[in-house]
């Protein structure tokens, strides 16, 4: 019960608002009155007791520190206060309180003007009392852990003194003094105070072990994600080593993701892909962007959630890889191939793709190469927008399922939806029969929100310059 008690007076010190007496402020009437209690009761302790003695100062002192003399407000703390630093004061000055070893005749001299003496002596102790009110505040301020053990024990046992006072303070009208209980005595306290502070120091090691853990484990999180920075980098520096490098060997099996009809021939897949597919045969092409971090091979599997979680080698990582849709078909081209990044914060994967919120950002990066196994391709940005993943029961247009149409109606009906959308105008626009690019990552704003950059293929005749003018090129 001491030490809720407190706890709780710790609490409402500082929250309570009320009525003010001598720079304090009190909730209530009983409050209110219980201060001018204590104001009278310093007063009368002041005009009983002489403190320019030393021994009457200590004397007072101790009997405050027993609970022989009791305070219930904040006035009476203040009073405590004041005579701590006074003795404190008198110590420093060998047992003497300051101006006490005055000479005699000084001192007769000084009482020759008596009204002027008690002017100048009220003003003194008005500005005694500023001085020690200020200086409460600032002891009140300080953290535990400045604080010596002695102002400790003083401010934890003053605490619960105060919080027990309207239950064990008993008043003796005639000698004007405040009497404790036996059961309640200086032990107790001690004891008490002992226990709060061992309690603020022992929450104040766990709050520094907690924080030396915390920094730990955030160290370690580091060096394991840059570890596994490193080593995806590397990775991706060696497939990129592999495109364009002689095949190990021409005779490759595919394992074609669709079912085939008898006289469809499985296409050859390109000599620069040849050995990038020998190390995974779930790769389907490469996607790269000029001027951009975004230059990642492509693969396919029977689902869109595996690759969202594990990289070209199968192993798990947050970082996924870039994937194109189970339902696109690169073999026999589809009309649409969408292909998935997540949008991470370093900026791998498609983390950077957002960037095309800018139109000014698009005219620099308006190409895109992706290759698909079989065939090169050059696409150029046409539209550039925001959606939303929908309920299956919304019949609005879906650009995720845009990967085959039917009819030039459907067609043309998709792209004045996904023109609707578009940020701007790029001037690009695509007819039926003309192939599309996709490419989708998250907006971030909400688990559902992506953002989407899609791209019209250009006749293979008509970008030479970028894969060079042979007559295999043109052919390809």
């Amino acid at each position: 019960m001491l030490l809720d008690g407190a706890w709780l007076y710790v609490i409402t010190r500082y929250i309570m608002p009320g009525g003010m007496v001598g720079g304090h402020k009190f909730t209530d009437e009983k409050e209110y009155k219980a201060a001018l209690e204590d104001t009278r009761l310093i007063n009368r302790l002041r005009a009983q007791i002489n403190m320019n003695d030393p021994a009457s100062v200590r004397k007072l002192y101790s009997s405050m520190q027993s609970g022989e003399i009791r305070f219930q407000t904040a006035v009476g703390r203040e009073f405590d206060d004041e005579l701590y630093d006074l003795i404190q004061t008198m110590e420093k000055n060998g047992g003497k309180l300051p101006g006490s070893d005055m000479p005699e005749k000084t001192k007769r001299e000084k009482g020759a003007k008596p009204q002027k003496q008690a002017k100048v002596s009220k003003e003194s102790k008005l500005v005694k009392t500023a001085k020690a009110s200020k200086k409460i505040k600032e002891k009140d301020e300080l953290r535990d852990d400045a604080l010596t053990k002695e102002e400790k024990i003083r401010r934890a046992q003053r605490a619960i003194r105060d919080t027990e006072t309207a239950s064990i303070t008993v008043r003796n009208r005639n000698e004007g003094r405040y009497l404790q209980p036996a059961g309640n005595t200086g032990k107790d306290l001690d004891a008490a105070a002992a226990e709060i502070i061992r309690k603020s120091n022992l929450r104040n090691r766990i709050i520094s072990i907690s924080a030396g853990v915390v920094a730990t484990a955030s160290l370690i999180i580091f060096i394991i994600y840059s570890k596994s920075a490193y080593e995806n980098q590397a990775a991706m520096d060696e497939l990129a080593s592999l495109k364009g490098t002689d095949p190990i060997t021409t005779e490759i099996e595919q394992k074609p993701l669709f079912t085939l009809a008898e006289e469809d021939a499985i296409p050859e897949i390109l000599d620069e892909y040849k050995n990038v597919y020998i190390k995974n045969k779930s790769v389907i092409g490469w996607i790269t962007i000029d001027g951009t971090n975004i230059d990642y091979p492509v693969m396919q599997t029977v689902n869109n959630e595996y690759y969202l979680n594990h990289n070209f080698d199968g192993k798990e990582d947050n970082n996924g890889s870039i994937f194109m849709d189970c339902n696109c078909n690169a073999m026999f081209r589809s009309t649409n191939l969408i292909v998935y990044g997540h949008h991470m914060k370093s900026g791998k994967m498609f983390g950077n793709l957002k960037k095309y919120e800018s139109e000014d950002y698009c005219k620099e990066h308006n190409l895109i190469k992706f290759d698909t196994i079989y065939e090169k391709g050059l696409y150029e940005v046409m539209y550039v927008f925001r959606d939303t993943i929908k309920d299956a029961g919304n019949v609005g247009f879906k650009y995720y399922q845009f990967i085959d149409v039917a009819s030039e109606e459907e067609f043309d009906s998709n792209m004045n939806a996904m023109a609707e959308m578009s940020l701007y105008d790029t001037g690009v626009t695509a007819k039926y029969g003309d192939q599309l690019l996709t490419l989708s990552t998250c907006n971030g704003s909400t688990s559902t929100a992506r953002f989407v950059v899609v791209a019209k293929r250009i006749p293979n005749d008509q970008v030479t310059y970028v894969y060079g003018d042979s007559d295999k090129d043109q052919e390809e």
